[in-house]
């Protein structure tokens, strides 16, 4: 008997609403029923999100189940990390949510780092200090006295919000509380010490809950409206890496993963977290996964070096991606120019070429001359960054690695997977491109006991969708590169 799920993932720069179908032969098939950009808008000296924006769509989304045979049985959100919303006592959003890139956390971070300190945060969350974390963001609205803060009732992290307004229910979904920096992983519970030591609202934060359960059924009005009387609302992996690493295609659970998106989360699947010595020097995360897996990871900046760079370049021609790709295979020379992707100066700059430019200046490097070359020069600095990073993976796991597999968006971009190829020197397995959307909805599955394990999810993965390999070739050339690499990386601090 087959059985559809809805899964609705929404990514910094765009959302789509799915529709999973599980056959009797336990294949999966995904058709799109909306998809809708999705960015962070400047309102009132804040970089927001447009959440009610985003309501609207999942709604235009889950009208469009009208259109197909197979109604839903439950439906589920996973979104970003880290960002959340403000409801009032009568369950009103306060604001809007304000967006991980603002401004506000700059003066925070340095503050924290000092008292009670990273080591110490690190030590009891498993999470590094960076300045996108909620800790830091509330802890802004603290010191600033926000006066939303005064209102607010309940904080609700973005899927949890979302979840809320189809649902009527308020939880915490583990693996998106994990994204905090707030959650003791030892005790899987928000960490009092650390609330108390910061004076943060600890009575704003709910209850948490399992990836894999029942919230409730779709609130009344949009069930009659949306035709969609039995329909179910599943809190699953919410941050939608945990989503996207449950559905890696490995036959084994030993891998290295790449999450390939705006963001670029390099790493491995681990039964606890990894606190220790080397993983805090190197700012790995130890975020929660589907069925009680812990992702040890870094956050690589990812591809959105590139789609800001586009944003900047659309201004006197609309570039599509294909025109930028053959842009970037037909550019010359290779390997000529790097930069670091781990500078801050890279996280929110209002030009990104300009701040491109400008490392290359600061590191003596030749600049680019033309938009090709300078996409060039940003993907092959990610695939640099990702050896950089697979060798400190090894390093922590005290084994090699054989191949990785890199899901998302950023499988389609054959330039990339070939080059993080020839930079780490092992295969890339590339695919499913739609990998959050899928280990959303068999996370449904799990849930409702049509499959059992994450074992079984994962062969499910590989029967339901192909694979492109790619192989490491130009060792020589790559290997003198990453010398040269590492150097700019040491000389560019």
């Amino acid at each position: 008997m087959s059985e559809g799920y809805v899964g609705i993932d929404l990514g910094a720069n765009s959302g789509r609403v799915l529709l999973g179908v599980l056959d009797d032969k336990d294949t999966l098939t995904l058709s799109e029923a909306h998809r809708f950009p999705n960015g962070m808008l400047s309102a009132t000296g804040q970089m927001v999100w447009n959440i009610l924006g985003l309501y609207q769509e999942i709604c235009i989304g889950l009208a469009g189940m009208a259109l197909h045979k197979q109604k839903p049985v439950s439906i589920a959100i996973d979104t970003w990390g880290v960002d959340f919303g403000l409801l009032d006592k009568k369950g009103r959003l306060v604001a809007a949510p304000v967006a991980y890139r603002d401004s506000r956390t700059e003066k925070v971070l340095p503050q924290l780092a000092q008292n009670p300190g990273g080591r110490f945060l690190f030590d009891r969350t498993g999470v590094p200090l960076l300045f996108f974390n909620t800790i830091c963001q509330l802890t802004a609205m603290v010191q600033s006295n926000d006066p939303q803060l005064e209102i607010a009732r309940d904080l609700l992290f973005m899927p949890d919000l979302l979840s809320y307004l189809l649902s009527g229910v308020k939880s915490s979904e583990y693996t998106f509380a994990t994204t905090a920096q707030l959650l003791n992983y030892r005790s899987k519970s928000w960490d009092d010490e650390i609330f108390s030591a910061l004076k943060l609202p600890r009575n704003l934060m709910q209850d948490i809950i399992a990836p894999g359960s029942f919230l409730g059924p779709l609130r009344k009005e949009l069930a009659d409206q949306f035709a969609l009387p039995k329909t179910q609302i599943i809190a699953v992996g919410s941050h939608d890496t945990a989503s996207a690493v449950a559905a890696v295609p490995a036959e084994s659970a030993d891998f290295v993963y790449i999450s390939c998106g705006t963001w670029s989360l390099m790493g491995i699947e681990t039964a606890s977290p990894i606190v220790n010595d080397e993983t805090f020097a190197h700012d790995f995360t130890n975020e929660g996964g589907v069925a009680g897996t812990i992702g040890t990871h870094k956050n690589i900046m990812g591809l959105w070096l590139l789609q800001e760079c586009r944003r900047i370049w659309t201004r006197t021609h609309a570039y599509t991606w294909n025109e930028i790709t053959a842009l970037t295979q037909a550019a010359a020379p290779a390997l000529s120019a790097f930069i670091d992707p781990a500078r801050s100066e890279f996280a929110a700059p209002a030009d990104m070429p300009e701040a491109i430019n400008a490392f290359l200046k600061r590191t003596g490097q030749s600049l680019p001359q033309s938009i090709g070359h300078m996409a060039r020069i940003i993907q092959e600095s990610l695939a640099l960054e990702y050896r950089f990073t697979f060798e400190q993976l090894q390093r922590i796991a005290g084994r090699p690695f054989e191949c990785i597999h890199l899901v998302g968006g950023g499988s389609l971009n054959a330039f990339l997977c070939a080059a993080a190829a020839n930079a780490c020197g092992v295969p890339v397995l590339a695919g499913p491109q739609e990998a959050t959307i899928i280990g959303n909805v068999l996370t449904q599955a799990m849930a409702g006991k049509r499959i059992a394990s994450l074992k079984e999810m994962r062969a499910i993965v590989r029967r339901s969708f192909p694979l492109k390999r790619y192989e490491p070739a130009d060792r020589t050339q790559w290997d003198a590169a990453y010398e040269r690499f590492v150097r700019i990386k040491q000389e560019g601090r």
